[in-house]
């Protein structure tokens, strides 16, 4: 059995399924951002924001971006001048609307459909926020590590294993607000903090950059040590 991230290999193992082969680990297939920025630039289109925070996203249940809402009502009331930009459709888009407008941050929060060049959005932000419930691998933490953007996230995904807490993100337990606001304001507060993250997220992630070349031979390996 192939699967996309160590996380997934332990929870099989905790759920006590039985293999008849150990599994393979093989993340899904991305490509590296560009380290020049090009297209959207967010400070330029959105100039009242003196800080942003920026989380890519489908509009589901299991993202919690509910969550991120309520986050973010305690950090502007320390960075009053912050904005929210959240790009990602779905089911829940009428429902997050609606939940800006009952927490009265319409001025601070701004939903932007999917865009499939998410690059220039990860390098002219502040932090990139998830606050899933669960994620098998999480590419829009690998996505953003690779562009150099410090990290927010709950404990999902490449969280814990390729991003460690504190070395590569700031990690919070599912769910958890508090530590959540504390850790986007101690990025703000924080420029050595900031720029530590930088550094090592880039580090780390590049670990997982593989040739298209190189991923499709571990996927033939993958495949030959099913049928053998």
């Amino acid at each position: 059995m192939r699967v996309v991230s160590e996380r997934i290999r332990q929870s099989l193992d905790k759920g006590k399924i039985s293999l008849r082969r150990n599994s393979t680990i093989l993340p899904v297939y991305f490509n590296t951002p560009p380290q020049i920025p090009s297209g959207k630039n967010l400070r330029q289109i959105y100039p009242q924001f003196e800080n942003i925070i920026f989380m890519a996203s489908r509009l589901t249940s299991e993202k919690n971006i509910s969550l991120a809402l309520n986050v973010f009502v305690d950090v502007l009331k320390n960075r009053p001048k912050t904005g929210l930009v959240v790009v990602g459709s779905g089911p829940l888009e009428n429902r997050l609307q609606k939940e800006v407008g009952e927490l009265n941050i319409e001025k601070n929060v701004v939903f932007e459909p999917w865009q499939s060049d998410l690059a220039p959005y990860y390098q002219s932000t502040d932090i990139f926020l998830l606050t899933s419930n669960f994620e098998g691998f999480g590419l829009t933490l690998i996505e953003s590590a690779l562009s150099g953007c410090p990290i927010v996230t709950t404990d999902v995904g490449e969280a814990s294993f390729t991003l460690k807490d504190s070395e590569g993100a700031l990690v919070c337990p599912v769910g958890d607000e508090k530590c959540l606001v504390d850790s986007v304001l101690k990025i703000f507060t924080d420029t050595t903090l900031a720029n530590r993250l930088k550094n090592e997220s880039q580090r780390v992630a590049s670990i997982l950059v593989l040739s298209k070349e190189e991923y499709l031979t571990r996927m033939k390996t993958s495949w030959e040590r099913i049928i053998t």
